[in-house]
């Protein structure tokens, strides 16, 4: 009897949320033509991302530096995964990014389209600074 009514009570719980991502996802700017051409490359590249995040950055005993100017070198030493907040930070800046798109879509197409493509760079951008200090980090 207990479980029954725990399963109900988590379906009345769950039902609601569900509805609400399914609303989301379905949504018109989904649906766009120009944004999946946009966020299919840009899903692509974020997993590869975490894959060269995965690939170079390998746990190690010593400190590895972590903040690195052109100028001046080495500024930061810390941890082998305080280095994760790279892919970390790119995926939470893809989906804020992809969020304000859906919002902003439905007021200006072009809008929500230049925040889509912002993945693109900003993956690019990141793969680039993993591949970077993954070879610092290896030396």
């Amino acid at each position: 009897m207990k479980i029954k009514k725990f399963e109900i009570n988590l379906r009345a719980m769950i039902s609601p949320r569900k509805e609400a991502l399914n609303k989301h996802i379905k949504s018109p700017f989904f649906r766009d033509t120009v944004t999946q051409l946009l966020l299919i490359p840009s899903v692509f590249l974020l997993l590869a991302g975490w894959i060269l995040a995965l690939y170079y950055f390998r746990a190690s005993e010593y400190m590895i530096p972590i903040r690195y100017n052109s100028f001046m070198g080495v500024l930061t030493l810390g941890r082998w995964y305080d280095i994760y907040i790279i892919p970390t930070v790119l995926t939470t800046c893809f989906l804020v990014n992809t969020v304000l798109a859906n919002t902003i879509y439905q007021k200006d197409k072009f809008l929500g389209y230049i925040l889509v493509a912002t993945n693109i760079f900003l993956t690019l951008v990141a793969m680039v600074v993993i591949i970077n200090f993954g070879k610092i980090s290896t030396l």
